[in-house]
C-alpha cells in the first residue's frame, strides 16, 4: 500500500482496524480464530 502512495498512518490504522474486528469476533462467538476460511482478493 505504500508503494500506491497511501500515507503510512492509514495503513497501521486499516491493520489495526482488521486485527482488531477479528478479535471482537472471536470474543463474540467465544470459538478460536480458523484461518481455514477462504481470503478474499
Amino acid at each position: 500500500m505504500i508503494e500506491r502512495g497511501v500515507h503510512r498512518n492509514a495503513v497501521i490504522v486499516a491493520l489495526a482496524n482488521k486485527l482488531a474486528r477479528i478479535a471482537w469476533a472471536v470474543l463474540r462467538k467465544e470459538t478460536g480464530f480458523d484461518r481455514s476460511y477462504p481470503i478474499a482478493a
